[in-house]
């Protein structure tokens, strides 16, 4: 399919199921205020109760206070956030579907203790593996700091330079390498969320040997939305933008799976109804 078929296709199913798609805008609008309206609280008091904490990037650990909120930050993403995203997935696949997604939250809310770790390590795994292989980068993007601007601004010696350039080649080698292994493992979220009960690990290997030929389509689908960037702007617009894009990314998704896109979800529910009577 071309983009131009993608983005009909995500139409289509957005027309279809109209009802859900706005609830899930306003629950994800919701989830993103009421974040920053934590965070702008806990700032607010610890400012009246004259405790430093400071919320600029340069000074995220300069303070006890500083540092035990950016654990609570972290924490709060990992599992609060990361489960709520993994419902919102989750019912996006069944607006793809041209499904309800009523049986979906339903199922969900009985069955939290089942649904929200694994949702919370299908999110925080891929997180880390992308970290864990960010390490180099972060050493090159160091080397080039040092070699390029302390060592050079003392004395500036063949070995310096030499050191320099070998940074700065490291480190533009290595962050075309991240991005080529993070796009790699792009269809990790749709796998767990088609699967709840899928090996996170497994499905990690699977989207790297999936996605392997299909790295410039994927920047191609995700690039084609740049000229809707200054619509955000309005904020309204969000509630379509969004949607559009996420079922549009799905449906190049459930592509390039082919046969590997079995939503097991529903039979998990169709025998969960059956037995839970």
């Amino acid at each position: 399919m071309t983009i131009r078929e993608l983005r009909i296709s995500a139409n289509k199913s957005m027309l279809k199921r109209w009802d859900n798609v706005f609830v899930l805008s306003l629950f994800e609008t919701a989830l993103i205020f009421a974040f920053a309206a934590c965070d702008i609280l806990v700032y607010t008091l610890c400012d009246h109760f004259r405790i430093e904490y400071y919320i600029r990037p340069s000074k995220l650990f300069s303070s006890p206070m500083s540092i035990f909120m950016v654990i609570m930050r972290v924490s709060l993403v990992i599992f609060a956030l990361m489960p709520e995203i993994f419902l919102i997935r989750r019912q996006y696949i069944d607006i793809l579907a041209g499904r309800d997604s009523f049986e979906t939250r339903r199922y969900i809310m009985y069955n939290t203790r089942n649904i929200h770790p694994r949702a919370t390590v299908s999110g925080f795994v891929p997180v880390m593996l992308r970290l864990f292989f960010a390490l180099p980068l972060a050493v090159g993007v160091y080397g080039i700091y040092y070699f390029g601007y302390r060592q050079l601004s003392a004395s500036l010696s063949t070995g310096t330079l030499f050191m320099f350039m070998l940074s700065l080649g490291f480190t533009a080698v290595w962050l075309g390498a991240f991005f080529h292994y993070s796009i790699s493992l792009s269809l990790v979220k749709y796998i767990m969320a088609l699967n709840p009960r899928a090996n996170v690990f497994d499905a990690c290997d699977l989207s790297v040997r999936l996605m392997e030929g299909n790295h410039i389509r994927y920047i191609r689908t995700v690039l084609s939305f740049a000229p809707y960037l200054p619509l955000l702007v309005l904020v309204y617009p969000i509630f379509l933008f969004v949607p559009f894009y996420r079922l549009t990314m799905m449906s190049l998704a459930r592509e390039i799976m082919g046969d590997y896109w079995q939503d097991k979800l529903p039979a998990m529910i169709k025998r969960w109804n059956k037995y839970a009577r």
